[in-house]
């Protein structure tokens, strides 16, 4: 059985070198699932915890190089 899923629409960041969630709840599906708080405290969370694993300028550099 497949239950709902809620999908996170991400966009990009960095000059599309990374990705972010988008935290804003609008046209996001929760099927009642969460609170459009709980969503948007939830996606600000995985955002933060995922910082570290992100391109940063170094990267960046690497790239044109």
């Amino acid at each position: 059985k497949h239950g709902n899923r809620i999908y996170v629409p991400q966009r990009s960041i960095q000059g599309g070198l990374g990705e972010k969630f988008e935290t804003d709840p609008y046209d996001v599906e929760l099927h009642g699932l969460m609170t459009e708080h709980q969503y948007t405290e939830a996606i600000e969370n995985l955002n933060a915890k995922l910082r570290p694993s992100r391109p940063n300028s170094i990267d960046g550099a690497l790239l044109v190089t």
